[in-house]
C-alpha cells in the first residue's frame, strides 16, 4: 500500500488518517487534534480534509450496507418461521 503524506509538519500520512477514521474519528477537528494535523503551517488542512471526508464517506458505506444486510438477513428469517 502506498504511503502520501499528507502533512509534511507532522509526517501525518494518508494511512494515518484512514487509521483514525477507522477507530472511530467522525469529526475533522478531533483528527486534528489527534494526529495534531494542520496546525503548523496549514497547508494541509485541505488535502487532509478530502482524504478524511472521503474515509468517513466509505466508512460510512460500509456500515449502512452491512446495517442493511442485516436488516434483509432479520426480515427474511422472521418471514420463514
Amino acid at each position: 500500500m502506498h504511503r502520501m503524506f499528507v502533512c509534511l509538519c507532522k509526517a501525518v500520512t494518508e494511512n494515518h488518517i484512514r487509521e483514525a477514521v477507522a477507530d472511530g474519528v467522525r469529526d475533522f477537528d478531533d483528527l486534528r487534534a489527534r494526529l495534531d494535523l494542520a496546525n503548523e503551517c496549514g497547508t494541509c488542512e485541505n488535502t487532509a480534509l478530502d482524504v478524511f471526508e472521503a474515509c468517513t464517506i466509505s466508512t460510512d458505506m460500509f456500515y449502512a450496507v452491512g446495517d442493511f444486510a442485516n436488516r434483509n438477513e432479520n426480515a427474511s428469517l422472521s418471514h420463514s418461521s
